[in-house]
């Protein structure tokens, strides 16, 4: 059958090849349109800069973002221009709209509004200018779309990058000025040494320094009259320094050694109190900065300021340089971020302004990343080389307000919902730490990493597992003065003075009453062992007959029992039985459906055949009819001109004539019998098609009674295969029943034979 289908196929085949010899003017046609039609429709539903995004722009924008104004140095007159970006860097990201500053600030988002008075443009020219950016920022409808950048990717860190690092515990750090407040305050700032398990906290008036595996006060070193703001370690670990004063008054950024105790550095400000400060890694330079917006860089060598950072226009909330010593990072209340480098001052990268106030910067160990706390409730972090964004999340439903990273890269952060989070080094969430009654304020990993300290409004410090998020302890940030620790530790060492004399007046009584009572003890234990052994006598005769009992007990169920085993076996047979018939069945069935399928196949091919034969035939047709037509003209010519020869039989155009109409006429002849010769070939496969599809539908026919009876024993068997199962697992059930019977029996057995042999090893040890 195979065979004599293909050889069908092929005949009509070598037919087509004289029939259609090249592709038809009109499908190409039809090709061309349907390309043109699809070029419309994506030019219809894409938008352009310059058709659609232009004219909002016009109306909306342009009045204050033109070449003359330039306002934030932005120009959006040109398409070039708008991508290019303002000073705070590119306002819309092609691609990604939600990434776009442009789209947050027309939908009022975030800061700062655009317009900046009144109320937001239509919904209708926001929602176009997003579509525009989310198709990639296209200069015409018909331009390409700006390829999506794809966005940096944070490297892991290794810890090998925090090098040269001093873990020396302060020994030398005062006790005696220790100032007691009346009540706790918040605690706005603490710092982990780098090296050495040492916390420092932003108390009243005063730095508190605590030993965290034994939770002890190692020194106070007091900022009076001024506040503490912030604290930090420097990058080596031999530097405390601290940030604060007195606000609208006074200021300062004073610095200790860590090994001696010993205030080195004391940077006084006149007007303003000193919210945020850092030192280089190299200790050349103090940055520092508060509500004046202005970040000040102090030489250290010679105590003059060499430099004023004058970009910011709000208070500075951190500054922060960077562990290698090459960058400085600054932020302020209005949400603005700027990066500099550190040796000439001058500005890297303006990051993209944060909807809300920057609450806290903290670079990554390596250098290689920055993180930024917002009150808006994210983190986001950057690469510093070029100021991209590397990934942006909600760390809480409020606002952020500190974020630290550990030396293997993950990051803490405490929120506005008394939350403490850790976050992997992936940024993926680890941990969610349900802190604090008030707004957890501050928060860092210590040296090892192991433990999370954090702090919140109501001046509560507390210790947490970083592991578990398990409490360990908590921190005092109001400790009582050096006078006071003293009294009290004077107190507590009487009152356990007197409570050791009770203890031993109480010893020695309860001494005296045990010696009475051994005595007694000595009596009655002779009596005791006599009693006893008649008891074990008795109680061993009692469990040889239990024993007895419980091995008769065992015999009779398993005698019973086995009619149970006997059953299960044969329903296990039955099913492997029942089981094996039926995969021969569906197999059966199977090869039926396969067969089935190659001879729908053929069947549609055949049908195919037969079809594109009888095209064949009808255009064959119709070539035979217009070349017997042709055929019969030159027949009527040939004879025309005989008779006109006849009367002029001396003329050589006639004869000419004649001879040219005769050739044409032979040859129409020709034409004709290979046409008929052709038709009659394609009538030939068509009867030999139609005898193969009636051979194909006859074999269908038996081909479908024997699936109905493949199925219909397939049903069957599947009925007996799930009989037989939950025949099988009633007798499985049964049989488990009847096992675990027996297992008590003999479990029974093993502790009464234990029993007796245990009892009998005592009798005759006592006869001994």
């Amino acid at each position: 059958m195979w065979n004599q289908q293909h050889c069908c196929a092929w005949k009509n085949a070598r037919i087509d090849e004289t029939v259609n010899t090249r592709p038809s003017t009109i499908y190409l046609f039809v090709i061309a349109m349907i390309a043109l039609a699809l070029r419309s429709a994506r030019a219809d539903d894409a938008l352009g800069f310059e058709t659609n995004i232009r004219p909002i722009l016009q109306t909306r924008c342009m009045g204050c973002h033109n070449p003359e104004k330039l306002k934030g140095n932005l120009d959006m007159t040109t398409y070039d221009s708008l991508l290019a970006g303002s000073s705070s860097g590119k306002i819309v990201n092609p691609g990604k709209p939600d990434e776009s500053p442009l789209l947050g600030v027309i939908m009022h988002t975030r800061e700062p509004r655009m317009p900046p008075s009144g109320s937001k443009i239509p919904d209708a020219e926001i929602l176009a200018i997003r579509t525009w950016i989310q198709q990639g920022c296209r200069k015409t409808p018909e331009g390409a779309a700006v390829a999506v950048a794809d966005g940096p990717t944070a490297q892991p860190m290794e810890r090998a990058a925090l090098g040269d690092v001093s873990n020396q515990l302060p020994l030398a750090w005062p006790l005696s000025d220790i100032t007691e407040a009346e009540r706790p305050d918040a605690v706005t700032s603490i710092a982990a040494h780098p090296g050495a398990p040492v916390i420092a906290i932003a108390g009243q008036q005063q730095v508190l320094i605590y030993h965290l595996p034994t939770q002890k006060l190692l020194g106070a070193l007091p900022t009076w009259p001024g506040f503490p703001n912030q604290v930090r370690f420097s990058n080596d670990g031999r530097l405390l320094f601290a940030a604060g004063g007195v606000a609208a008054r006074s200021g300062f950024v004073r610095a200790w050694s860590v090994a001696g105790g010993d205030q080195i550095l004391h940077i006084d400000q006149e007007s303003e109190s000193v919210r945020a400060a850092d030192i280089d890694v190299d200790c050349r330079w103090c940055a520092f900065g508060g509500p004046s917006g202005i970040v000040q860089i102090q030489d250290l060598a010679t105590n003059k300021i060499v430099h004023r950072l004058e970009k910011h226009t709000d208070w500075i909330t951190d500054i922060c340089f960077s562990p290698d010593g090459l960058l400085l990072a600054t932020a302020d209340r209005a949400g603005a971020v700027f990066i500099w480098e550190a040796e000439s001052h001058n500005l890297m990268h303006a990051l993209p302004t944060h909807p809300a106030a920057v609450t806290s910067l903290a670079w990554r160990g390596d250098s290689n990343l920055l993180a930024t706390a917002c009150e808006d409730g994210r983190v986001r972090t950057y690469e510093p080389d070029n100021g991209s964004e590397v990934k942006s999340w909600v760390s809480s439903s409020e606002g952020t307000m500190c974020v630290r990273w550990s030396h293997d890269g993950r990051l803490v952060t405490a929120s506005r919902d008394r939350l403490v989070k850790t976050w992997n080094a992936d940024f993926a969430p680890a941990r969610s730490i349900p802190a604090f009654a008030d707004i957890a304020l501050a928060c860092t990993f210590d040296s090892s990493d192991q433990r999370i300290v954090a702090s919140d409004y109501d001046g509560i410090v507390s210790i947490f597992d970083s592991a578990t998020g398990a409490l360990i302890g908590q921190l005092d940030a109001n400790p009582p003065s050096l006078e006071q620790q003293i009294q009290l530790a004077s107190q507590r060492h009487d009152e356990s003075a007197q409570q050791a004399e009770a203890d031993r007046k109480a010893s020695e009584a309860a001494k005296a009453a045990l010696d009475a009572a051994n005595k007694a003890l000595a009596t009655s234990s002779q009596t005791l062992a006599s009693k006893a052994l008649e008891l074990k006598r008795l109680r061993a005769a009692e469990l040889r007959e239990q024993l007895g009992r419980l091995r008769d007990q065992l015999a009779q169920l398993k005698r019973t029992h086995q009619p149970i085993y006997d059953d299960a076996a044969v329903a296990d047979q039955s099913i492997v039985q029942a089981t094996a018939a039926l995969a021969n069945a569906r197999s059966t069935l199977a090869a039926i459906d396969t067969a089935n399928s190659a001879t729908e196949t053929q069947r549609k091919s055949t049908n195919d055949q037969i079809a594109a034969l009888n095209a064949t035939q009808q255009t064959t047709q119709s070539q035979l009819q217009a070349a017997k037509a042709a055929h019969a003209h030159l027949v009527g010519a040939v004879d025309g001109i005989q008779s006109q020869l006849t009367a002029l039989p001396d003329n050589a155009g006639l004869k000419s004539a004649l001879d040219d109409a005769a050739r044409a006429r032979d040859r129409m002849s020709t034409e004709v019998e290979s046409l008929q010769t052709q038709l009659v070939a394609v009538a030939d496969n068509i009867n030999q098609s139609t005898t193969v599809l009636a051979t194909l539908q006859s074999q269908d026919s038996e081909a479908t009674k024997a699936r109905i009876q493949a199925v219909q024993q397939v049903s069957d068997l599947e009925a007996q295969v799930e009989k037989l199962m939950a025949d099988a697992e009633t007798r499985k059930t049964q049989r488990t029943e009847a096992k675990n019977q027996e297992t008590a029996i003999e479990t029974q057995i093993t502790a009464q034979r234990e029993a007796y042999r245990a009892i009998i090893a005592e009798v005759a040890e006592a006869f001994q």
